[in-house]
């Protein structure tokens, strides 16, 4: 976990989009199982999971189940993968003009999202170009994730937190459930997600 700020998250708004090009079946239920835990959350999924509907993000939390591609020479060129022709490029993060006091809570639910080849730290990372938009906390991967296991986890997460729990403890209970589970006790498929906060 990085950064010392722990405090609870409110999760009454939610843009989440998820599986654009069709590809991670799971990712797509882990979007539309949200709406769950956060009644009135927006969901977008398949050729919906567009980055014109990314650009209508009004704050609270932003959660993305997609394709995390990272360019091992330009972090800037690093992307995920939105529905259609336009991925959205780590440079152009900044230009979706997130609101900077409102944006709560950003989950890249993504391979690689929070590491570069280029900086241990993630600053460099899909993860730390959320994080320079104002973000006040994102959560990231350090490595390739599996699409069934993450979805798992990430819900298990935000129902911690609507339990009252802070990101931080949320994220180490859904971890500790994974860990405890036969079948997904191993640490490849729970370990990745990290918190990062300015």
């Amino acid at each position: 976990l990085s950064g010392p700020i722990q405090r609870q998250v409110s999760l009454t708004t939610m843009l989440a989009l998820g599986n654009p090009d069709g590809s991670l079946p799971a990712a797509e239920q882990e979007v539309e199982s949200l709406s769950t835990v956060v009644p009135k959350a927006t969901v977008a999924v398949g050729d919906k999971a567009t980055r014109a509907l990314l650009g209508q993000f009004v704050g609270g939390t932003l959660h993305l189940a997609t394709h995390g591609t990272i360019d091992p020479r330009l972090p800037s060129a690093s992307y995920l993968v939105l529905a259609g022709p336009d991925h959205l490029l780590a440079s152009q993060v900044e230009d979706l003009k997130l609101p900077e006091k409102s944006t709560d809570l950003v989950v890249l639910s993504a391979c690689n999202s929070g590491t570069h080849a280029l900086d241990d730290t993630g600053l460099r990372s899909l993860a730390g170009a959320f994080m320079r938009t104002g973000a006040k906390r994102v959560l990231g991967t350090l490595w390739p994730v599996n699409d069934e296991a993450t979805s798992i986890l990430v819900l298990s997460f935000y129902q911690e937190m609507a339990k009252g729990l802070t990101p931080e403890q949320a994220l180490l209970t859904a971890q500790s459930a994974l860990r405890g589970s036969p079948r997904y006790s191993d640490p490849n498929l729970w370990a990745a997600f990290t918190l990062y906060s300015p």
